[in-house]
């Protein structure tokens, strides 16, 4: 039966009257909802959110404590924290207006680690880090290379150039007085990954203003990677670099006017010949990333990234010119750039580089979390501490368990042979053991007496079962030294380390003398270390370290360091350990003996050379014991004691020109006994500069050393390449060489 029209009539127009009620209601909301988010309405929440948002403001407090302020108490402390990182960042960088900055001064590698323990002495194992990890590392570590050159010329725009940000260190530590601060915070933009806006390097100019830059390594052998995977790197690059350009805008959002962020992607393995041809292949991508750094015209793109022929420094002076010229190019993109005012310029730097943002690096062996400071002098400290630190690789870590009785341990300085023997040491004293230190000759009395000194003290700390005994067997013939030994074995068992038990004249003796030893006495338990594998005992395991550990690969693998240890004959150090090493470290500091106003026929002699150096120490601001006060705790702190000035010269110290410019400066310094050196060394409690003679020291490390060429002639004892690879490598952060311009 077919219903009645009059009520589908009255249907219809109850529908329209409810559609029309319910648009209207929907536009009401909509108008009300626009105005409050430009301010015409004011209250915390829009209005059909008010009653939920009364409630859940009605539990938020009943959950806190404590009193919520006002907005214009708010906006009070908001001005407070600005004006108290103001003044901290300025005095933290009081050249902030006329100098460039490396935030942090040196790149860390991503290095992790798990503990181990050998005799109640804990260690750490360096983990080998995956592939990406390694492309990461050396490619950032390239490009920061080259930035550090550009921003230490003289003639450099002013900036500010930061790497290994974390965000959640971001104004993470604003104090008590400043928690209610309204600067805008990385949580606020809701929704985003924790590690959202990300970025690799940013670069804040004086003049110019805000560039971020993304790193993609594309493959750790330039020239080498296929055409996919940089596109691959390609794409992630200007999706993270829009990420981040979305993140600091937010961050920035604070300020009068809208900071402009600039965007560089950063290719350090790659030609820009090849990106162009990779991107004219490409041509989605092309426009993808055109459109990410605002450029107009895509097929100058390629000339828009940084590629590998900026970064290459056979040729610094133009390709430095090259790499300013790009960086200002990318910078001046914008027509609307605003040049930062001079107060801007410190309240944006404050934020990333202030007191309110900390930095922090594990140290193997340190603090939970030392501080990674902003300061050159404290990252050159923090350097050292992580050389001398008891750190060792997966091999040596393997090599140190295995318990087979007779080992010799090869490599080139700096390998961790005497932080082994070390180790084996105290676990034998652990065991119940005697251990006999032994010195088989002049060269190696130095380090033998460190040994000795270092396991005396833990033996004495740990309260261990065992002993450990000196043995200065130097001038007994082969047999006098064998029956020596025999009648210090205990029940039939003999413990023995020896460092260096070859002089560098690489003679057969100490093999002679394992030999015959351990058919006297089977149960003969040695561990020898030495440079040379050509006279390894036929009783022991020969096992061969070429890694760095205790000295930076910036001094290892400067060309002309690894020219000396070639004239030495002895096993290189591996390239990658740029990757296993927890950093890179300072460049060297070259003082060159020239014509102009040096004196003297050598730079032992000369005082223009000793000034140079002074100069160069004073910029390093060392903390004296005594001022390092309680709030720089956590910070690693360079003091004078740290300081090792090594002579190859035969004269008495004291006569240097260094020796009395540094005085003159108010710079105390020690002169080594130069009959028991290595113990002056030791025991040397006071905070001064060390000074010695080359080759009484050999072994001793020190955050700081310079290192002084002497005359050719002079050297009658002692090889000069030998004595001078073993003093550049007893460095663990900083090396100051002092030399001709010509070895």
């Amino acid at each position: 039966m077919a219903g009645d029209p009059r009520d589908e009539f009255y249907a219809a127009v109850v529908a329209g009257i409810v559609i029309t009620l319910l648009v209207v209601i929907a536009l009401i909301t909509a108008i009300l909802f626009v105005l409050w988010r430009r301010g015409k309405i004011v209250c915390k929440h829009p209005p059909f959110l008010q009653r939920f948002s009364k409630k859940q403001e009605e539990s938020e407090e009943g959950q806190s404590m404590m009193p919520k302020k006002s907005s214009q108490e708010m906006d009070e402390t908001t001005e407070k924290f600005l004006t108290y990182l103001s003044d901290d960042f300025i005095k933290m960088y009081p050249d902030f207006d006329t100098k460039s900055y490396l935030v942090p001064p040196l790149y860390f590698n991503s290095n992790t680690y798990i503990e181990g323990n050998i005799g109640g002495q804990q260690v750490y194992i360096t983990q080998p880090p995956d592939e990406e990890t390694v492309k990461h590392d050396l490619a950032m570590a390239r490009v920061l290379h080259s930035l550090r050159l550009l921003v230490e010329q003289e003639d450099q725009d002013v900036m500010f150039v930061i790497s290994q940000f974390n965000y959640d260190n971001y104004l993470a530590t604003p104090g008590q007085d400043f928690l209610s601060h309204k600067l805008p915070m990385p949580a606020g933009l809701i929704g985003q990954e924790k590690h959202f806006g990300d970025f690799d390097i940013l670069i804040l100019h004086r003049n110019l203003g805000v560039l971020v830059g993304v790193v993609k390594a594309c493959s750790d052998d330039p020239g080498t990677t296929n055409d996919t995977i940089i596109v691959e790197e390609m794409k992630k690059g200007w999706e993270e670099l829009n990420n981040a350009d979305r993140m600091l805008k937010h961050l920035l959002s604070s300020e009068q006017n809208e900071i402009v962020v600039h965007k560089l992607l950063m290719l350090p393995n790659v030609s820009q010949d090849r990106l162009e041809s990779v991107l004219l292949g490409n041509h989605d991508m092309t426009k993808d990333l055109a459109t990410c750094l605002g450029i107009s015209d895509p097929s100058y793109l390629h000339k828009e990234c940084l590629c590998t022929e900026h970064l290459d420094d056979a040729d610094w002076i133009g390709l430095g010119l090259e790499l300013k010229k790009l960086l200002i190019r990318r910078l001046m993109r914008s027509d609307d750039n605003t040049p930062f005012s001079a107060d801007q310029y410190v309240a944006i730097i404050s934020r990333f580089c202030g007191p309110a943002t900390p930095w922090s690096l594990k140290i193997p062996g340190g603090p939970r979390k030392a501080v990674l400071s902003t300061a050159f002098k404290h990252s050159l400290s923090m350097t050292g501490d992580l050389f001398c630190a008891p750190v060792l690789q997966p091999e040596q870590w393997d090599a140190l368990n295995d318990h087979s009785p007779r080992v010799f341990l090869t490599g080139p300085p700096a390998s961790g042979k005497t932080r082994m023997l070390v180790l084996t040491g105290i676990r034998w004293m652990a065991e119940g053991h005697t251990v006999h230190v032994m010195s088989t000759c002049d060269e190696s009395r130095a380090a033998t007496e460190m040994i000795h000194v270092e396991l005396s003290r833990v033996l004495h700390e740990k309260q261990l079962p065992g002993a450990v005994i000196l043995v200065p067997f130097e001038n007994e013939c082969i047999t006098e030294g064998v029956i020596q030994m025999t009648e210090k074995a205990a029940d039939g068992y003999l413990y023995i380390i020896a460092d260096e038990p070859e002089s560098y004249k690489k003679q057969p003796e100490f093999r002679a003398f394992v030999d015959r030893l351990q058919k006297e006495v089977p149960e003969l338990y040695l561990r020898a270390a030495s440079y040379f594998q050509e006279n390894v005992p036929v009783c022991c395991k020969t096992q061969t370290f070429t890694k760095s550990l205790t000295c930076p690969p910036s001094i290892l693998l400067q060309a002309d360091v690894t020219k000396v240890f070639s004239e030495c004959g002895i096993t290189a150090w591996r390239p990658d350990m740029r990757t296993t090493a927890p950093t890179e470290g300072p460049p060297i500091k070259f003082v060159y003996h020239s014509n102009e106003g040096h004196n003297g026929s050598h730079p032992g002699v000369c005082g223009e050379c000793a000034t140079e150096v002074k100069e160069f120490l004073q910029t390093l601001h060392i903390c004296n014991e005594a001022d390092c006060s309680r709030e720089t705790e956590g910070l690693s702190h360079l003091h004078y004691k740290g300081i090792l000035i090594l002579y190859e010269i035969t004269d008495d110290p004291i006569t240097t020109p260094i020796y009395k410019v540094l005085m003159d400066a108010g710079i105390k310094v020690k002169v080594l006994d130069k009959d028991h050196p290595v113990l002056s060394a030791m025991r040397a409690t006071n905070d001064k500069v060390l000074i010695t003679r080359g080759r009484h020291v050999l072994g001793i490390k020190k955050k700081v050393v310079i290192y002084v060429q002497g005359k050719w002639k002079l050297f009658q004892d002692m090889p000069q390449h030998w004595k001078r690879l073993r003093g550049l490598t007893s460095c663990t952060s900083q090396l100051v060489w002092v030399r001709t311009k010509t070895l």
